[in-house]
This record gives C-alpha cells, sequence and structure tokens, in this order.
C-alpha cells in the first residue's frame, strides 16, 4: 500500500512539474537577435538564457522580467519560453487569450568544421546542420562545456555563442555571460498542453483568425480581416520552416 501511495505520488509530481515548479541553473546570459520575421519586418529583441548542466530556459527579456506577473507573451516579437529539462524542450507560449504548451524531443546532426573565430572575446569553432528547413552554422566553446544554446538549439561540446541561417534571416548572438545560482519560478498552470501540429495550429488561428476575436460586429469584421492578412504577410516566415520535419 506503501509503494503504491508513493508511486501516485511520484506520477502527480512528475506530472505537475512545469505547473509549479522552479527552474534552476548556474549561469545567465543574453543573446542579441536579429529576425526577419516576414515582409518588410526586420526587428531585434534580447534575450534571457538561463542554464545549468542539465536544463536551460530561454525566453525575451521582457517575457522573462514578466514571468509572474500574468503578462507573458504581450509585447515581444517571440511570445514563447523554451525550457529543456528530461532531455525535452517545452515549449509554451500566449496568444490572445490561448495559452498553449508542447513538448518535443530534438535531435541535431552537427557538422564540426574547421573555421574558428572569437565571438564577443571567447575561442569558438564552427558547427553546421540543417534543422526545420534551414542551413545552420553555429558557433560554440568547448571553454563552456554545456550543450545549450538559443531557442532549441543544442548538442554541441560546448555552449552556442552565435547561430546564424544560411540566409541571415536569423541570427543570435551571446553578448554577456556570468556564473550565478538561479531558480525562476514557472506557472503553467493554465497552459494547455497539446501535441506540436495541435500547437501550431492553435498558434496560427489564434494569432491570423478573425475566430479569436467573438462578438466583432460584422460591419467590422472586413475591415479587420484585412488588417489580420497584413500582420500575417509580416510575420511568415517563422524560425522554423518546417517545424514537423
Amino acid at each position: 500500500m506503501i509503494k503504491i501511495l508513493f508511486l501516485l505520488l511520484f506520477v502527480s509530481v512528475k506530472s505537475n512539474y512545469f505547473a509549479q515548479n522552479f527552474i534552476s541553473g548556474n549561469y545567465i546570459a543574453h543573446y542579441r537577435a536579429t529576425m526577419v520575421l516576414g515582409k518588410n519586418n526586420l526587428k531585434n529583441e534580447s534575450f534571457t538564457f538561463i542554464f545549468g548542466n542539465s536544463s536551460s530556459y530561454f525566453a525575451s527579456d521582457i517575457n522573462y522580467q514578466s514571468e509572474n506577473s500574468g503578462e507573458f507573451g504581450f509585447g515581444s516579437y517571440f511570445p514563447e519560453r523554451f525550457i529543456f529539462s528530461d532531455e525535452k524542450y517545452h515549449v509554451s507560449g500566449k496568444y490572445v487569450e490561448t495559452s498553449i504548451s508542447d513538448e518535443e524531443r530534438v535531435v541535431y546532426k552537427w557538422k564540426i568544421e574547421g573555421q574558428k573565430k572569437f565571438v564577443n572575446g571567447v575561442y569558438c569553432q564552427l558547427a553546421t546542420t540543417v534543422k526545420y528547413g534551414r542551413k545552420w552554422n553555429a558557433y560554440f566553446a568547448k571553454e563552456y562545456p554545456f550543450q545549450f544554446g538559443p531557442a532549441k538549439f543544442g548538442g554541441l561540446p560546448g555552449l552556442i555563442f552565435e547561430i546564424l541561417d544560411s540566409t541571415g534571416e536569423y541570427k543570435f548572438v551571446l553578448e554577456d555571460l556570468k556564473k550565478q545560482d538561479i531558480s525562476l519560478k514557472i506557472n503553467l498552470e493554465n497552459y494547455k498542453k497539446l501535441t506540436k501540429s495541435d500547437y501550431l495550429k492553435a498558434r496560427n488561428n489564434s494569432e491570423f483568425s478573425i475566430a479569436s476575436f467573438p462578438g466583432m460586429p460584422i460591419q467590422q469584421t472586413r475591415e479587420f480581416e484585412k488588417k489580420l492578412e497584413k500582420l500575417r504577410e509580416m510575420n511568415n516566415n517563422p524560425l522554423e520552416l518546417k517545424p514537423l520535419e
């Protein structure tokens, strides 16, 4: 009976880990990103990155600063957080009134190249891969033997200091890094967990569908649909061109 109760308690704690626990790390870093989100839509944004030996947290500075204020996802060009734990990436975001999340195991096939350079004073080596419909060039530092990088990038024998795709449409560069023990409370209790395919559909419908704005007067609907179409054109170049690849 005691064993059964212990197992039930373990399952309960495991299933609610990301609803009510902390992400802990020994380092905090900031990346500066240049992103071509769509037609005539070049944006720059800064991101906070917290990591340790086996877990990490990555989100825009705006979202990191509002993590527990209820305003997460608003005001950022990149309204998602990426948490790596249990060998999986847990992705979550708020879109209008929709709070959703999904989990994914990510495997990269990196090719270590001979090219090397300094990135913000740290000696880095080039690695290349093709993932999610883009070719990526990543500079990693063996001086920092962590498998992580921005967003869902990782799997190299060192921290990724710079990564960009071959078209130059997305680029992340680490600007500062310091050793610091830090714990961050993450509350995903009200996020609906979906498969990645359903997550992408829900995100698209929430951002670009008139259905996300019920009760709108009929006379305003056509004009609003035009605005949504323009918004879609300005955000039709996602980081993952082939997200289910």
